[in-house]
């Protein structure tokens, strides 16, 4: 970097400038926004897709101690999914919430 000049490289006030920034506006409408998703889970869309059916199915299986890497039911999708939701199941009980969360 012989004839490049180092002062051009490096902008004033760079380093600083994510502790300056503002998180609250954001932070406040991703809250909001979780608050307005989670009022009306249970009930908006009313009832139960496939696909949600499907994967309470999987999920239950999980918790009675049939874990596996590929489910037949799942159409062989992969099971992370599947393994996260049993806590909220496991906490929530079997109802709309905890499927859907």
């Amino acid at each position: 970097m012989d004839g490049i000049d180092k002062d051009f490289m490096t902008a004033p006030n760079t380093q600083h400038a994510i502790r300056n920034t503002n998180w609250f506006p954001e932070t406040a409408v991703l809250l909001i926004a979780a608050i307005f998703r989670i009022i009306s889970l249970q009930d908006v869309p009313p009832g139960l897709s496939q696909d949600e059916v499907l994967n309470a199915d999987i999920v239950s299986f999980i918790r009675q101690g049939q874990p596996a890497l590929f489910f037949r039911e799942g159409f062989g999708h992969e099971p992370l999914y599947h393994y996260w939701s049993v806590p909220f199941q496991a906490l929530l009980g079997d109802n709309f919430l905890s499927i859907r969360l």
